[in-house]
């Protein structure tokens, strides 16, 4: 074998693992996730204002907000939102545990935790946002909708 053709051959090796990589790395990411460590949802009503906007706000507007959009995914849109980002949709409305956003939130997937910086979240926000996707209020009660209404007592 000459030295283009051993090149060549090396070329091609190569470009099949390169492909194999990427093809097991889309499988990945459409294995499931164990979701039987999720704290569960909270068992008590939620509200948007009150409840999901500050920890939304606090933890997740510094990446995927109006001024920031990392992954095309902005979460103070309800539209851009529910259709998610560049990865696909990250809310499944009445399946918390389906919800790429719970999973990542809860630290499921132990390389991709979000938010990324700062602190992560607390099993008790987790339930509340839980709670949100559980009662289907991701679809219905949003952020533009909440803007200018005081918290529900």
């Amino acid at each position: 074998m000459s030295c283009r053709q051993t090149t060549k051959a090396r070329c091609r090796a190569f470009a099949v693992l390169i492909a194999s990589v990427c093809l097991c790395g889309a499988a990945f990411q459409g294995i499931a996730v164990d979701t039987g460590s999720l704290p569960p949802p909270a068992n008590r009503k939620v509200d948007f204002v009150r409840d999901i906007q500050p920890i939304i706000s606090k933890n997740c507007y510094g990446c995927h907000g109006s001024h920031r959009q990392e992954a095309q995914l902005r979460w103070d849109n309800k539209q851009i939102a529910l259709q998610g980002g560049e990865h696909g949709a990250v809310i499944v409305p009445g399946k918390s545990a389906q919800s790429r956003m719970i999973q990542l939130v809860a630290g499921l997937e132990p390389e991709n935790v979000m938010p990324k910086k700062g602190d992560r979240l607390t099993p008790g926000q987790v339930g509340i946002l839980r709670s949100w996707h559980e009662r289907n209020r991701a679809k219905r009660t949003f952020f533009s909708e909440a803007i200018g209404r005081s918290p529900a007592s």
